[in-house]
C-alpha cells in the first residue's frame, strides 16, 4: 500500500519526510513520479488538475491537505464511492483565532483609519472601541468557528453565531440558516468562516451589508467566492461598511490590477489566516492511513451532499 501526494503549487518533499519519519514502512510518492499506481490506496491532494485521480484503481481515501474540499467536489471525474477527508487540526483553529483577534484589535484601535492618515500626513485622533461595544457575528460554526466564537466570548466580546443548523454554545447567541438577517442586523463585525458550497457562494453581498448597522466591518477568512467584490466596493463607497479584512479571494493570487489593492478601507492578506502545519498534517495523514489499512473509517470525512 502507498500514499501519493499531489499538488500543482506545493512542494510536498517535507511532508513526505515527516510521514516516513512517523512510519518508515509507508511508501510515499510525490506526483507525478509514481512507483506503482496499483499500490496507491490514499491520496493527499491540494490544488490538483481534474481527472488526476482516475488512474489509481485501488484508491480508498482522498485526503485534502486543507480544511477546504470544494475543488475536489467540483471534479466530476472522482468516483462518488471514494470517501474524502478534510484536514481538521487544532493548530488551524488556533491560528484562525489569532488572525481574527488581530483583525478585531485593529478595528478597535482604528488601524485602517490611522494607516490611511499616515499616507496623507494627517494627525487626527479617534476613540478606541471597547470590546463590549463590538457585536461580532461568526458565520460558520464548525470546529474552527466554534473555537473562535467561544474563545472570543471569554475575552469579553459580544458574540453571535450563524450556521446551517442552530448550535448551542456557551455565551454565544446562535442563529440558524433562516435567521440570517436577524443575525446580521445585530452585528458591527461579520466574520465569515463558512465552507464553500452552492448556498454560501455570493452570500456576502450588498443586501447583507445593508442589513448591518453603521459603522460595520467584515472579515472574510472563509472562501473568496462567498464575497461579491463589486458589492463590497459599493458598500465602502456609500459608507455602508467602514472597512474589510480579506484573507481569501475569488482568484488567488489576487491580480495586481484588482481594485482592492488601491482601497484604504481594505486590509489584504494572502490566504495566511490558518495554514496547515506539515508536522500536524503528517500525523493526521498517518493515522488515517492506518485506519483504512485496518478497515476502519478515516477521521473527518465530509458529507458530499452538504459540501463539507
Amino acid at each position: 500500500m502507498a500514499i501519493v501526494l499531489i499538488s500543482t503549487n506545493k512542494n510536498f518533499l517535507e511532508l513526505k519526510e515527516h510521514i516516513q519519519g512517523l512510519d518508515s514502512n509507508i511508501q510515499v510518492d510525490i506526483w507525478p513520479r509514481i512507483t506503482s499506481k496499483q499500490a496507491v490506496r490514499m491520496s493527499v491532494c491540494w490544488n490538483i488538475p481534474e481527472h488526476t485521480l482516475t488512474s489509481y484503481p485501488n484508491l480508498q481515501l482522498i485526503q485534502s491537505y486543507g480544511a477546504g474540499v470544494s475543488k475536489l467536489l467540483e471534479d466530476c471525474s472522482i468516483p462518488s464511492h471514494i470517501p474524502i477527508a478534510r484536514m481538521s487540526l487544532d493548530s488551524l483553529a488556533t491560528d484562525m483565532l489569532e488572525y481574527i483577534e488581530w483583525a478585531l484589535m485593529d478595528i478597535r484601535h482604528n488601524g485602517l483609519f490611522y494607516r490611511a492618515n499616515q499616507l496623507e500626513g494627517y494627525w487626527e485622533c479617534k476613540d478606541t472601541v471597547r470590546r463590549k461595544a463590538l457585536k461580532v457575528g461568526i458565520m460558520g460554526l464548525g470546529n474552527i468557528g466554534q473555537h473562535v466564537s467561544v474563545s472570543l466570548a471569554k475575552q469579553g466580546y459580544t458574540i453571535l453565531g450563524w450556521s446551517r443548523s442552530k448550535k448551542d454554545l456557551p455565551n454565544v447567541n446562535c442563529y440558524e440558516q433562516e435567521e440570517l438577517y436577524t443575525f446580521t442586523r445585530q452585528c458591527n463585525v461579520v466574520v465569515c468562516l463558512l465552507p464553500s458550497t452552492i448556498e454560501t457562494k455570493g452570500l456576502l453581498d450588498l443586501e447583507l451589508f445593508k442589513s448591518m448597522p453603521k459603522p460595520s466591518f467584515i472579515i472574510n477568512a472563509g472562501r473568496g467566492a462567498q464575497l461579491v467584490d463589486e458589492d463590497l466596493i459599493y458598500a465602502l463607497d456609500t459608507q455602508q461598511l467602514q472597512g474589510a479584512y480579506l484573507d481569501v479571494f475569488n482568484e488567488e493570487p489576487l491580480n495586481h490590477d484588482h481594485h482592492f489593492w488601491s482601497r484604504k478601507e481594505i486590509m489584504i492578506s494572502p490566504h495566511i489566516a490558518a495554514q496547515t502545519r506539515v508536522s500536524d498534517a503528517a500525523s493526521l495523514i498517518v493515522d488515517n492511513y492506518h485506519r483504512i489499512s485496518s478497515g476502519m473509517p478515516a477521521q473527518f470525512l465530509i458529507d458530499r451532499k452538504k459540501g463539507y
